[in-house]
C-alpha cells in the first residue's frame, strides 16, 4: 500500500475507521433507544425503520392495485 500512496495508510485508515465509528454510533444509540423503550413510540406492525432509523410507513397494496398489477398475497 505504501507504494502505491506514498504514506502510511494505517494513519488513514484510523481516521476514517474513527469518523465512520463515531457516526455509525448515533444510529446504533437511536436503534437501541427505539427497541429497547417501555412505551411503544411507533406501532411496529405498521412501521418499519430504514438503515438510519428512520421511521417508513408500511405499505399496503389495496384490492384493486393487487388485481392490477397481479399481485398474489
Amino acid at each position: 500500500m505504501q507504494l502505491f500512496l506514498g504514506g502510511d495508510v494505517s494513519v488513514i485508515a484510523l481516521i476514517i475507521i474513527t469518523v465512520w465509528t463515531e457516526t455509525d454510533a448515533i444510529y446504533r444509540l437511536k436503534y437501541l433507544y427505539l427497541t429497547f423503550k417501555e412505551e411503544e413510540l411507533i406501532p411496529l406492525d405498521q412501521w418499519v425503520f430504514n438503515t438510519e432509523a428512520h421511521p417508513l410507513p408500511i405499505f399496503q397494496w389495496t384490492t384493486e392495485e393487487r388485481e392490477k398489477f397481479g399481485i398474489v398475497a
